[in-house]
């Protein structure tokens, strides 16, 4: 990296931090964005080494464990020796904030004055004080992302109405959800989970009138299908845009509160839910139906069934629909033109889903060339990739030779 100058992104995962790797990280001017994950301090690193770091200006920070997706697993092993270092990253101008780690976390609540924060995303944070603390002093901030929170401590939360005045996106707890969005622009709200509870409670009008309060239209939902189920969306949300319904949720049965939704061949009885659950449905333009784990089995790799769910159940409840998804990996468009529906998959998952059509253990039905066409372009950058590379070890060979008899 020493020989790499103008380095802006940095990915560390699973490696040892040494004094020379800190030393060359603090002598990179152009970088912006730092990720950290599963990593250590080597036993000779001391705090004159760390301090080394202090000097980046860096916008974007990452420190967690393992990610799925855009989700966290699992939180940093808590060392105290790789925590020091992080009492050494100048947060004063980091836009983007996403960790796992208690110690960082603390950290942020811990730093005077304003930060020009935008984006902050903890997997969790126990201090209700230390939350205040932070949300009190990022004006800036824009979107919020906690996963685990303490219900009981965090009724704790008094903000004043002036904080986080351009906050658009939240995804929190609900309780946390009735006290962010009154008053503010937000616009996405997406619901995660309190730490104390199995799942997330009960939603009703009550939570509709909390939304209702943002000073902005409400134009993207994340919400547990019981709750679209029993309230009218189109009534209270005509400005939604984009809603995404978790069908994989302690609260939603199918025949009783003990008979939850975890087989697959129960999707079609959510799908059948949730399209008929009203005479009408908000003008939407996406749709996205989570599976949880479910949208792995191969079921979902059933692309004709797929295709006859959008247009035999959804489509014509939902007419307004351009893009529909069952699961992270492959969306469905609607063109206007064609007047038809297309299967494409995600390209951040393209080595997920191939690695899947390649297994020998679950089978596939592709629909419209979806698949095939993934598998064709794996085939197609083998065939140049491998000589290139082959060409390269030649090169390298070569060098090596040179240098070899030259010494």
């Amino acid at each position: 990296m020493e020989y790499m100058p103008n380095i802006q992104e940095l990915s560390l995962s699973r490696t040892t931090i040494t004094r020379r790797l800190l030393k060359t990280i603090a002598g990179l001017p152009h970088l912006t964005t730092l990720r950290i994950q599963n990593c250590w301090l080597a036993d000779d690193v001391q705090q004159k080494h760390m301090q080394k770091i202090s000097s980046l200006q860096l916008k974007s920070i990452n420190v967690a464990s393992h990610t799925d997706g855009l989700k966290f697993i699992t939180s940093l092993e808590d060392t105290s020796k790789i925590n020091q270092l992080f009492d050494h990253i100048n947060l004063n101008t980091l836009l983007h904030f996403r960790t796992s780690s208690h110690s960082l976390s603390e950290r942020l609540s811990r730093e005077l004055g304003t930060l020009p924060l935008e984006t902050l995303d903890l997997l969790t944070i126990d201090d209700p004080t230390a939350l205040e603390a932070i949300l009190s002093r990022t004006p800036s901030l824009k979107s919020l992302r906690i996963l685990f929170l303490s219900e009981e401590n965090s009724s704790q939360i008094k903000l004043d109405s002036g904080v986080l005045p351009l906050l658009e996106e939240v995804e929190v707890p609900l309780f946390l959800c009735k006290t962010l969005i009154p008053g503010r622009p937000v616009s996405s709200i997406r619901m995660s989970i309190a730490s104390n509870e199995p799942g997330l409670p009960l939603m009703a009008l009550p939570e509709v009138e909390a939304f209702r309060k943002s000073s902005r239209p409400i134009s993207r939902l994340d919400v547990p299908i019981h709750f679209y189920l029993d309230v009218p969306f189109w009534k209270h949300f005509p400005n939604l845009k984009t809603l995404a319904v978790d069908v994989y949720h302690p609260n939603y049965s199918t025949t009783g509160p003990q008979y939850k939704v975890q087989e697959p061949d129960k999707t079609q009885k959510a799908i059948n839910d949730t399209t008929e659950a009203w005479p009408k449905h908000p003008s939407v333009n996406s749709l996205i139906f989570k599976f949880g784990h479910l949208g792995w089995t191969g079921r979902f790799f059933d692309l004709k069934k797929q295709h006859e769910w959008i247009t035999a159940l959804i489509f014509p409840k939902f007419p307004t629909l351009r893009l529909c998804s069952f699961t992270e990996f492959v969306q469905w468009s609607y063109s206007e033109i064609e007047g038809s529906w297309t299967a494409n998959v995600v390209p951040q998952y393209d080595l997920v889903v191939l690695s899947f059509l390649k297994s020998t253990n679950m089978t596939y039905v592709d629909y419209g060339g979806c698949f095939e066409a993934t598998l064709s372009s794996a085939e197609e950058a083998r065939q140049v990739i491998f000589p290139y590379l082959s060409a390269v070890v030649r090169f390298l060979s070569q060098i090596s030779d040179k240098i070899s008899r030259l010494t």
